[in-house]
Order: structure tokens, then C-alpha cells, then sequence
């Protein structure tokens, strides 16, 4: 699987969006496991592989990734509805009930989904980033969750925290007189100082504070921090 999907990554260049990683985790085989049994969890994976294979479409790649976990590699999609038709029939399947020695047994599936973007190369960040969308499902309480949502909703309460708690920087950009040929002015230029990414520049993360409403106070802090500088200038000189 992982030799498809890295392969599908490097066609994916052309058309980023037309591939898509499905990770997938059975809801409560733990339970099945521990009542019934191994030998009864072995009979429900087997199971769930058929299941899998029967929906998906010509050309998927169905592998079981450890577990109770599956992934599902989907190429040439015509969109994002696509993987989530995938990701829905998948769902339904494993719903349907398991007979096992006169007994009838329910799952549900959470399922993560994350899609190749420009300049991506490594065909396991798409499985670490639909890990993550799946877990984000698993806490919500099982369904789908796409990886750019819950990337989304990290990068919202991580940038928050860092108005909040100020892990903001203040760089200052000469701005030269071409006449005196000496520094006319001083250009203000915040950056996000991220825990993993280190600095991160205006353009990656102004946009977004724009859109969850934390901008005007992005806006003041830098006012302050370039008046409380331009002061402490002033005062030394």
C-alpha cells in the first residue's frame, strides 16, 4: 500500500487534488476482542476487508494498517464529495451486522481523510495527516472529518493561545531614502513564534487570525510594542 501511495503522490503533481487517503478505525472492536474473543475479531476483520472491497470503486487500494485500522487510497477523484461518497460507503458497509456463532455483532467506523496538496512528496504524510482527521471523528463521536478542518481548528486555537499568551514577535524592515542614502523609516513586521515551525512569516497566518477574529488584537499589540520601541529609541538617543 505504501508503495501505491507514494507512487500516486508523485502522479499527483499534475492533479494534487485527485488523490486521497481514507484512515479508517473500527468503533468498539475492543469490546468484541475482550467478550468474544480473538478468534471472533480475526472473523470481523476478514469481514470488514470483504465489506471494503465490495464498495469501493475500480482502482482503490483497500490494506489493513494494523489493528482494527484500515486505509483506503483513492486516485483519480473528481473532487472532495468523491472521498467523502467513499468514506460514507465505507461507513454503511461496516455498519451492517456481523453474524459470528448465532450472534449478532454491531460496528460503527471514524474516518479520516486527507488529500495530496502542491508540493507534497512523501506518501506517509498523507497517512499521519488522515490519522489525525480520524482521531478528530473519534472524538466527535465517530463519522468523517476531513484533515484540512481539523487542520484548521488547530491552527485556530494555536494562534489564540499565541495572542493570548503574546508569542508574537516584532521584526523591524529598513525602509532607505534613496536621496540620503540613509535609513528614512522602519517597516513594523509581526511573526507567530510556533512551538514546531518556529517563525512563522505574516502572510502564512494573518489571513486566518483575519477570519477568527483575533486581528484587531494582533493590530494593537503590534502598535504597542512598535510605540514602546520607537519611545525606547527616542529616550536613548
Amino acid at each position: 500500500m505504501l508503495d501505491r501511495l507514494n507512487v500516486a503522490v508523485a502522479r499527483s503533481r499534475r492533479r494534487p487534488a485527485a488523490v486521497a487517503l481514507l484512515f479508517l478505525d473500527l468503533d468498539g472492536f475492543k469490546r468484541v476482542n475482550d467478550s468474544l474473543g480473538h478468534e471472533a475479531g480475526d472473523e470481523v476483520l476478514v469481514d470488514v476487508a470483504r465489506r471494503l472491497r465490495r464498495v469501493l470503486r475500480p482502482g482503490d487500494t483497500v490494506a489493513r494498517y494494523g489493528g482494527d485500522e484500515f486505509v483506503i487510497l483513492c486516485e483519480d477523484l473528481r473532487g472532495q464529495r468523491e472521498a467523502l461518497r467513499v468514506a460514507e460507503r465505507a461507513r454503511s458497509a461496516i455498519a451492517e451486522p456481523f453474524a459470528w456463532r448465532g450472534r449478532e455483532l454491531t460496528l460503527q467506523a471514524s474516518v479520516g481523510i486527507s488529500r495530496a496538496r502542491p508540493g507534497q512528496t512523501r506518501g506517509q504524510d498523507l497517512v499521519r495527516e488522515a490519522d489525525m482527521a480520524m482521531y478528530q471523528a473519534k472524538r466527535r463521536g465517530g463519522g468523517v472529518e476531513l484533515y484540512e478542518t481539523t487542520h484548521e481548528l488547530e491552527l485556530g486555537s494555536r494562534l489564540r493561545d499565541a495572542v493570548q499568551l503574546t508569542h508574537l514577535e516584532l521584526h523591524y524592515q529598513p525602509v532607505l531614502g534613496l536621496a540620503s542614502d540613509g535609513v528614512h523609516s522602519l517597516e513594523a513586521l509581526v511573526r507567530w513564534e510556533h512551538p514546531e515551525r518556529g517563525l512563522v512569516p505574516p502572510a502564512d497566518f494573518l489571513g486566518h487570525a483575519e477570519e477568527i477574529g483575533v486581528i484587531a488584537q494582533i493590530d494593537q499589540w503590534v502598535l504597542y510594542q512598535a510605540c514602546a520601541s520607537s519611545h525606547a529609541g527616542a529616550t536613548k538617543d
